[in-house]
């Protein structure tokens, strides 16, 4: 059997975009957040503040929240042990009012861009 070579691809080239959109894509690839020079923002999510452990007492609320930057519109969705919780979908959440049975419980959000998601760590409650 004989391999053929596959044809060259061609990306044409505007002299004044071809190298920042380049640098975008390559900076893309590697996980970050980009903005060109016009101000128009390319990117993923960056969670710049991860959700921290929480302790409250049985009765009392807790609240979880995050820290994002991105291209808007940001979409939030906070999971309970990797669960999705109905109607939290802001940059924090409040639990009901908490029992025995929530300690151990982990929080975390997945946050969206238009173009990727990014999961944050899992943060624990403690009840006492």
């Amino acid at each position: 059997m004989e391999r053929r070579a596959s044809a060259p691809i061609v990306v044409p080239r505007t002299p004044r975009l071809a190298a920042p959109v380049a640098a975008a894509a390559a900076l893309l690839v590697a996980g970050c957040y980009v903005t060109l020079g016009d101000g128009i923002g390319i990117g993923v999510v960056d969670i710049t503040q991860q959700p921290a452990d929480v302790t409250a007492t049985v009765g009392a609320q807790a609240s979880f929240a995050v820290g994002v930057a991105g291209t808007t519109p940001l979409s939030f969705q906070w999971m309970r042990n990797e669960t999705s919780i109905d109607g939290a979908n802001a940059f924090s959440y409040t639990t009901p009012p908490v029992t025995r049975a929530d300690n151990g419980a982990r929080f975390s959000v997945r946050v969206c861009t238009s173009l990727a998601c990014q999961l944050s760590r899992s943060a624990t409650l403690t009840v006492l």
